[in-house]
């Protein structure tokens, strides 16, 4: 059955592949800016359901402070949930993320989450998500279903952040260190897929979706130059230089371990997400850029 569904941040990577998605699948979309206060003299009693991806991360002001991500991602966040509530609206989703649990992964060591309400975010931008994860909580009952949604590292052609750059250094690098990883990612489309389940059935609850193989970024590097029709020398990197490579955080969030335990995942089994392989996936990318 078709709905009538909100979102926020529908101009950002996220919002708008959901907006897009959600509306082929014959869903009413709305998309809702709120930059500034006018979402107030909104009626929010028209929406079934609202999907909150607008947020303030690291890319759009390098130089926010604390208190500015507070104002936007979790303020903004409690204001547009009670609004919600009061009008009627049943369903309410937050995008939340991975750095809830403050982990970067570490090179040659496996660090895997296993508990969900063990959080430790060190960012501003992860610790703003996490107090506006609590605040939602506080107010879902069974007339205002919430659900929380922490991807990991989300990639797909255009993709802001590590992966995008990842490309760019894949193509122009043909020596890259061999050093064998896994991180939980989670391909766009996936992430489409998932949230229409969510906004179907309804779900409430924290989810922790990803895709069903893990992100080798050694392999993610030799298949992207692979589709460039380029060779890839691999250099070999002594185990005692992983220390060393651990201190450095951009190194260890690229080749780190960091991985969702399947005792996260695993009661979402029930929710569809193709079991595409990478390669087909990379080559999918690739062939749009």
């Amino acid at each position: 059955m078709a709905k009538h569904i909100l979102i926020t941040g529908s101009s950002g990577y996220v919002g708008s592949h959901l907006a897009d998605s959600l509306e082929q699948l014959g869903n009413k979309v709305s998309r809702l800016n709120v930059k500034n206060t006018l979402w107030k003299e909104l009626d929010f009693k028209q929406y079934d359901a609202i999907i909150h991806t607008a947020a303030l991360v690291h890319n759009n002001d390098p130089n926010a402070q604390l208190a500015e991500y507070f104002r936007v991602n979790m303020h903004l966040t409690f204001n547009l949930a009670m609004e919600a509530k009061k009008c009627g609206v049943k369903h309410f989703v937050f995008m939340s993320t991975m750095a809830v649990f403050g982990e970067d992964g570490k090179i040659g060591e496996m660090v895997e989450l296993t508990n969900p309400t063990n959080l430790k975010p060190v960012t501003n931008y992860g610790i703003s998500k996490a107090k506006a994860e609590a605040k939602i909580r506080e107010i879902a009952d069974d007339n205002f279903k919430v659900a929380i949604i922490r991807p990991p590292m989300i990639y797909g052609v255009g993709s802001p952040g590590n992966f995008t750059k990842l490309i760019k250094v894949a193509k122009r690098l043909p020596i890259i260190p061999n050093l064998s990883n896994a991180r939980s990612a989670l391909y766009i489309k996936h992430l489409e897929q998932f949230v229409n389940e969510i906004i179907k059935h309804e779900m409430t609850g924290i989810y922790h979706p990803k895709d069903k193989f893990e992100f080798n970024t050694t392999k993610v590097v030799t298949e992207i130059r692979k589709n460039e029709h380029k060779n890839t020398f691999l250099l070999p990197i002594p185990k005692a230089m992983y220390p060393i490579l651990n201190k450095f955080r951009v190194i260890s969030k690229i080749y780190g371990n960091l991985v969702y335990a399947k005792s996260l995942y695993a009661h979402e089994s029930k929710v569809a997400i193709d079991n595409q392989k990478f390669e087909t996936i990379i080559k999918d990318i690739m062939n749009k850029y």
